[in-house]
């Protein structure tokens, strides 16, 4: 499913301008390949730690501990869609809505919490 992704457009969640509030990554591997930032992301939709393109917790990197609060489910998926894969997907393809206009709130809390702990450059 994750190759599928690719397939489709998307890439490494963790590649993400904002992942640094989320992740910290191996300083020698943040300019490699599969962590290094991408400006081609869209990052009009929050950041989805559970998604089929977000790695899964392992030696290369590691929750920030300011997120442990933030964070309920389990970092990266491969078994299934997150609910936000699924909208991306629907958005991207079918012309169905944006996640922040199915959840403002939820767009709203995350675009603070970015902001608040000046992670996203």
């Amino acid at each position: 499913m994750h190759e599928m992704g690719h397939a489709l457009g998307f890439q490494h969640e963790q590649k993400r301008r904002d992942r640094n509030c989320y992740l910290e990554i191996d300083p020698s591997l943040a300019k490699t390949g599969d962590y290094e930032i991408s400006p081609y992301i869209d990052r009009s939709f929050p950041y989805d730690w559970t998604s089929y393109m977000h790695y899964r917790k392992g030696t290369d990197f590691k929750l920030r501990r300011e997120f442990y609060d933030h964070q309920q489910d389990q970092l990266g998926q491969y078994e299934q869609l997150s609910k936000m894969d699924v909208i991306k997907l629907k958005y991207y393809y079918c012309g169905g809505p944006h996640y922040c206009t199915t959840y403002p709130d939820e767009c709203k809390r995350r675009k603070d919490f970015v902001e608040k702990n000046y992670c996203s450059f």
